[in-house]
């Protein structure tokens, strides 16, 4: 995946105050630059990188990161991080976006399948007598999907 550029087309299904129902975005998955790093995550059986934008886009402030790795039986999968602008997700949904996909090699190069875009929701403090703790788990909800299309020579 290191190198690949794709576009990014998704779909949010839970938009109910949200003002955005489709969005898309053009990103490039960068190698890792510190060889450490990637010598690292081949010994955990993973790849990881940032991404870049190829084209602003009002719906995506910033994006992050990127990483696959083997998810045992179920094979490869892979995660993108990105922040939506505000007014994107629903109140409450935050803006942190993290789109997720089977990774599927074959000889036509690489696939991204079955891509689901999921957001994290905190859960409210706990309380105990007068004192209130923050949650130390979140919940992730699937709130829509995505395709994924290789740009710029393809993927893999």
């Amino acid at each position: 995946l290191a190198g690949s550029t794709w576009r990014f087309a998704c779909r949010l299904d839970d938009v109910e105050g949200s003002g955005t129902t489709a969005f898309d975005f053009v990103a490039t998955l960068e190698r890792e630059a510190d060889p450490a790093l990637v010598e690292d995550d081949k010994r955990r059986g993973r790849e990881v990188g940032p991404v870049s934008l190829v084209e602003p886009t009002p719906v995506i402030d910033r994006v992050f990161g990127w990483l696959s790795e083997d998810d045992g039986p179920d094979g490869e999968f892979a995660r993108i991080n990105v922040k939506a602008a505000d007014g994107v997700l629903r109140p409450g949904d935050g803006n942190d976006i993290y789109l997720q996909a089977r990774l599927k090699r074959d000889a036509d190069g690489v696939r991204l399948d079955e891509g689901t875009l999921t957001v994290r929701r905190e859960r409210p403090p706990a309380r105990f007598l007068l004192f209130e703790f923050p949650a130390l788990v979140a919940d992730l909800k699937v709130v829509g999907s995505f395709s994924a299309t290789p740009r710029a020579g393809g993927a893999g």
